[in-house]
């Protein structure tokens, strides 16, 4: 690969399966050996529960971008700060430090640690909580892409629309933006070409309803990314779209193009 990516994951309101999506793609560019890091921005934070960590093995976001700013040994103490993920030797967590540390973080300090650590890594995912908080708002801005995950309902439009105001606000570039529809039941109301016409950021995928993209976390589990089912095959399209990682035949009888 010839430069780190940087890909934030957001969307304009909680429960749309921002965490899940991170999670895959997480795991899915590690599975092709790419080094890739998964860091967790939310107040509470999914991953450590979700993957069966104990809170507190790690020092967390927190002490990551204390170290920056104090400077010296920094990177000493940001790998060991670092948790390797459950079944990818790939893949290293960057996880939550729990709500009162995670409000005291600063967007420029965000900026600062996701930047440093593409600096070593080829792939950093950045799961985001559904307020734009300082904290997302650094991720936003070091972003080389920012993927939206939306559920497909008339409301998620405006919703998109009005996230879409506040990050022209902040000078973060649509260029930089694409969306994805999750949670997709066939013959939904809300379809492709109304999402287009009110919105118009590129969509890189449909991830579908699906039971077996849900049993990992809730069984405490990493992502079962092997499986061929119709969720797992529109997840890899999604991570394909954002990075080119998989041959034609391994996209073969995608969800999308069969609807």
């Amino acid at each position: 690969m010839s430069r780190s990516h940087i890909i934030v994951v957001h969307g304009p309101c909680g429960g749309v399966g921002k965490t899940l999506i991170a999670l895959h793609l997480a795991y899915l560019y590690a599975s092709k050996g790419l080094s890739t890091v998964l860091v967790d921005l939310s107040q509470y934070g999914a991953l450590a529960p979700w993957l069966q960590i104990p809170r507190g093995s790690t020092t967390g976001l927190a002490g990551m971008v204390t170290a920056l700013d104090e400077g010296g040994v920094a990177d000493g103490r940001i790998r060991s700060a670092l948790v390797r993920g459950p079944n990818s030797p790939n893949l290293q967590l960057v996880l939550s430090s729990g709500p009162a540390k995670m409000d005291r973080v600063q967007s420029g300090q965000v900026e600062k640690l996701l930047k440093h650590l593409a600096a070593t890594n080829e792939v950093i995912v950045a799961d985001t909580g559904a307020d734009l908080s300082d904290r997302t708002l650094g991720a936003l801005v070091a972003a080389t892409r920012i993927l939206i995950a939306l559920q497909p309902s008339v409301v998620a439009g405006w919703q998109t629309l009005e996230l879409l105001d506040l990050l022209r606000s902040a000078y973060i570039s649509r260029e930089n933006l694409t969306a994805v529809f999750n949670r997709v039941q066939r013959g939904g109301r809300y379809g492709i070409e109304e999402y287009r016409q009110a919105v118009g950021l590129p969509l890189v995928g449909m991830i579908p309803e699906s039971p077996d993209l849900r049993w990992a976390p809730d069984e405490g589990r990493p992502p079962a990314i092997r499986n061929r089912s119709a969720g797992v095959r529109a997840i890899k399209e999604v991570a394909h779209q954002l990075i080119p990682i998989f041959s034609p035949k391994e996209l073969r009888r995608s969800w999308l193009s069969s609807r």
